[in-house]
């Protein structure tokens, strides 16, 4: 599904991946964000973090590559895989305890771990059609 919004408007796919997550039923789902520098990925996934509950306030982890924010009834964890330069750093950082195992996960840069995730990961592409308008692809 495609989904073209102003910047302004970014609760519309907000609201269709909640949707979708509600309808495929996964215990512990993995959000899987494509898109390139600036696109909005964090963005994204910081109104996606305050749609459960408005008072967590998320923000990149890219220096520490995972920040967890805790909702009253699961845990929402953010990986930001953007530093990470060869597929065997994965290995030492135990983040596949957590994936799809764990809470609800977003990962971010996330093509350096692909063998880690499985079909039953959602992937959103986000494009930039132009300053304040982008593409968002939920698969």
């Amino acid at each position: 599904m495609q989904i073209i919004y102003k910047l302004n408007e970014i609760d519309k796919p907000v609201s269709f991946l909640r949707d979708k997550l509600k309808e495929r039923k996964i215990d512990y789902p993995v959000i899987l964000l494509t898109g390139e520098m600036g696109a909005g990925k964090t963005t994204f996934t910081s109104h996606f973090v305050r749609s459960f509950d408005s008072n967590l306030n998320p923000n990149s982890p890219t220096f520490n590559l995972m920040n967890e924010y805790k909702t009253e009834s699961f845990s929402i964890f953010h990986f930001d895989l953007y530093r990470l330069k060869f597929p065997g750093e994965v290995d030492n950082l135990g983040f596949e305890e957590i994936w799809g195992k764990q809470g609800l996960s977003i990962v971010e840069w996330w093509q350096i771990a692909a063998d880690y995730f499985d079909d039953s990961a959602i992937e959103i592409k986000i494009e930039v059609i132009d300053e304040e308008t982008r593409s968002c692809i939920i698969q």
